[in-house]
This record gives C-alpha cells, sequence and structure tokens, in this order.
C-alpha cells in the first residue's frame, strides 16, 4: 500500500516534483468535484475576485504549502504556472523567490566559524538548492 506524503509528515522542501505533484493532484481543494477551475485560473477583466476566491478557498487546503512549493519550484526551471498555486499570484510567488534568494544570500555570505565563534564569508552552502527555491515567507 503507498501513502501520498503529506505537508505535515514531510518537510515540503524535502519533498521532490513528484511527490509534490501527487499529492496536490489527489488532496487539493482546486481537485474537488464541486471546485470551480475558473477561480484559480482567472480571467484578466475579473481577476481581482477570482484571485481572492481562490485565495480563500486555498487558505485551509492540507497542500497549500506543497502546491506553492509545486509551483515555485516550476517556475525556478524556467515555466512559469499560470493562476493560482499555493494561495498566491504570479506576482506573490515571485516576491517570495525574491525574498527566498535574498535570505540564502544572506547565510551564504556570512557563515559562523567553528572555532572563534566570529563570521566567515563562504562561497557555497550545501542546504542551497541551485534553483534558488527555499522557505516560503
Amino acid at each position: 500500500m503507498t501513502t501520498t506524503p503529506t505537508v505535515t509528515s514531510t518537510p515540503v522542501r524535502q519533498l521532490t516534483l513528484r511527490a509534490l505533484e501527487q499529492a496536490t493532484l489527489v488532496e487539493g481543494h482546486c481537485r474537488r468535484p464541486d471546485a470551480n477551475p475558473d477561480a484559480w485560473f482567472p480571467e484578466r477583466q475579473s481577476s481581482a475576485f477570482l484571485e481572492s476566491e481562490a485565495e480563500r478557498l486555498c487558505r485551509d487546503c492540507p497542500v497549500r504549502a506543497a502546491c506553492l512549493e509545486l509551483a515555485i519550484r516550476t517556475e525556478a526551471q524556467g515555466l512559469e504556472p499560470w493562476g493560482i498555486w499555493g494561495g498566491t499570484t504570479p506576482t506573490r510567488r515571485r516576491l517570495l523567490v525574491q525574498a527566498r534568494l535574498r535570505e540564502q544570500s544572506a547565510r551564504i555570505s556570512v557563515a559562523p566559524s567553528r572555532r572563534s565563534g566570529t563570521s566567515t564569508p563562504v562561497t557555497s552552502s550545501p542546504d542551497v538548492e541551485p534553483s534558488g527555491a527555499g522557505e516560503a515567507a
């Protein structure tokens, strides 16, 4: 018997893309039979209402964090998921990625020295993903 990883059982950033996709396909509120797909993929002329509705619908989704991580990783690969993912708009996701990059840059540029307890510049960190994706703000 296989089980779908959930965002509460495994840290989201440790899930593979396939596991993220599977979790969102199986458990996402957007996949419910009564869900209105247009809420997650708003047309420009009515986007303000539809985006707020999708964000409201995503608020209690059990895979919201996985969905957001999937969107951010997909965008990091040069693809841009259209619409609402993890309760965020494409603009909000770009802002989250920029914040992650600033956070990672700060961690990379100054790391504590183990011997002296002072800070030492470093050039790389094993916990930084090459794609630039990190924890959601």
